[in-house]
């Protein structure tokens, strides 16, 4: 069974937009299912989303972050490779919301990680997009 567009949008915007604000973590590995394993960091950051919409290219309904986010070196050790993000719902604790891997593995500089705006994505697969 497939999903409708509007129970993806109403999926989305509850994860991501409408409650807390979520944040995002990085991993070294799969992270699994409860998305507490590999950690790279133990800090967790802040990110926004825009509004759902259509994905160019797929049946499927996304939202993409609008803003980025930013590891100094001092919260991240260099030279591991980042491999997996997931996204919670709150700082510390809370709830994942979404697990994934990275489109290209990072290896950490000395200087830390940065996520651009628009570098993260969410996609849920519909029936048909409106």
């Amino acid at each position: 069974m497939s999903m409708s567009y509007q129970r993806a949008d109403t999926t989305l915007n509850a994860a991501l937009r409408n409650t807390a604000t979520p944040h995002i973590q990085l991993h070294t590995a799969n992270p699994g299912a409860t998305g507490v394993a590999s950690l790279a960091s133990t800090t967790r950051k802040s990110i926004a989303f825009n509004a759902p919409e259509n994905h160019p290219s797929a049946t499927s309904r996304r939202v993409l972050s609008s803003s980025g986010a930013t590891w100094t070196g001092a919260e991240i050790a260099a030279s591991q490779t980042v491999t997996h993000f997931s996204i919670w719902s709150a700082a510390t604790g809370g709830t994942v919301e979404f697990i994934s891997t990275v489109a290209v593995n990072k290896v950490v500089g000395s200087d830390g990680v940065a996520i651009a705006s628009g570098a993260i994505e969410v996609i849920l697969s519909v029936y048909a997009k409106p």
